[in-house]
C-alpha cells in the first residue's frame, strides 16, 4: 500500500492518538405508527468544544443544550470499531432515553465539569478586572 492508498483514520483512532477525552451516547428513539412499533439506537460522540479544532477531518455541531458540547454521528465503520472496542469504556449511564459510555479512566463528565469551571473562572476574573 503506497501513501496515496493509505487508509484514513476513524474517528476513534484519531481521538485515541490525540489524547481527547469523549463519550459514546447511544439514543434510543421509539416511532408508533399504524399498529407497529419500531425502534432505533443513534450514536454519537461528544467532545468538549476546547477539543474541536485539535479534530481536523472531522465535522463536529455545537449541542442544542449545552453551548460547550461538540457533537458527531457514527458511522457504521465507526461504530462497528466502538463494539469492537468496547473493553475500553464503562457504561455510566443506562436508562429508558439511552446509554452513555466514556473511557475508562478518562470521565467525560469530570473534564466537562473542570472546562465548565475554568470558563467560569475567566469570565469572573475578566468581570473583576
Amino acid at each position: 500500500m503506497n501513501t496515496k492508498e493509505k487508509k484514513r483514520k476513524n474517528i476513534f483512532e484519531v481521538l485515541f492518538e490525540k489524547n481527547i477525552c469523549f463519550a459514546v451516547c447511544a439514543s434510543l428513539s421509539r416511532f408508533i405508527g399504524k399498529g407497529i412499533e419500531e425502534c432505533s439506537t443513534d450514536y454519537t460522540i461528544i467532545i468538549n468544544q476546547c477539543d474541536v479544532e485539535s479534530i481536523e477531518d472531522f465535522t463536529f455541531y455545537q449541542t442544542d443544550n449545552y453551548k460547550q458540547v461538540f457533537e458527531r454521528k457514527l458511522s457504521s465503520d465507526d461504530y462497528e470499531f466502538f463494539k469492537e472496542h468496547i473493553d475500553r469504556f464503562i457504561k455510566v449511564k443506562h436508562n429508558k432515553h439511552g446509554r452513555v459510555y466514556e473511557l475508562k479512566g478518562n470521565s467525560f463528565k469530570a473534564s466537562f465539569d473542570n472546562n465548565r469551571r475554568r470558563i467560569q473562572n475567566v469570565v469572573i476574573k475578566h468581570n473583576i478586572n
